[in-house]
């Protein structure tokens, strides 16, 4: 999914160096506003389903995986290096994503529990 989201760019702005410093960049707001979204959605008591939470990690794994590449990999990389490294940093990046995954559930999980006793 992270490279078609990323050759959907590409084809927009038609350079590759571009597209994935733009993909890296809207992986970064999204993943900060993503979860900010939902905890504004519990928070104003909305009926939120705990079984839609996996819709959340999805999606969230994947911005995650996007926004952690920046830290071991740059756009020049990905565009002009065909040795499969990337492969590896995508499935290091996906690892380190699990983590803060969890943490973000954990928390979900909480409120969803507050909001549903009303404290």
């Amino acid at each position: 999914m992270l490279i078609g989201i990323q050759q959907g760019i590409q084809l927009l702005l038609d350079d590759c160096i571009n597209a994935w410093k733009s993909y890296i960049g809207l992986t970064w707001i999204i993943s900060v506003a993503h979860p900010l979204f939902h905890f504004l959605r519990l928070s104003n008591k909305t009926n939120v389903a705990k079984n839609k939470i996996w819709v959340f990690n999805f999606l969230e794994y994947i911005f995650l995986q996007g926004t952690l590449t920046v830290f071991w990999t740059s756009a020049e990389t990905f565009c002009n290096v065909n040795d499969g490294q990337n492969g590896l940093e995508f499935v290091f990046t996906a690892w380190l994503s699990l983590p803060i995954l969890i943490v973000l559930s954990f928390m979900f999980d909480l409120k969803l529990k507050r909001t549903k006793l009303n404290i």
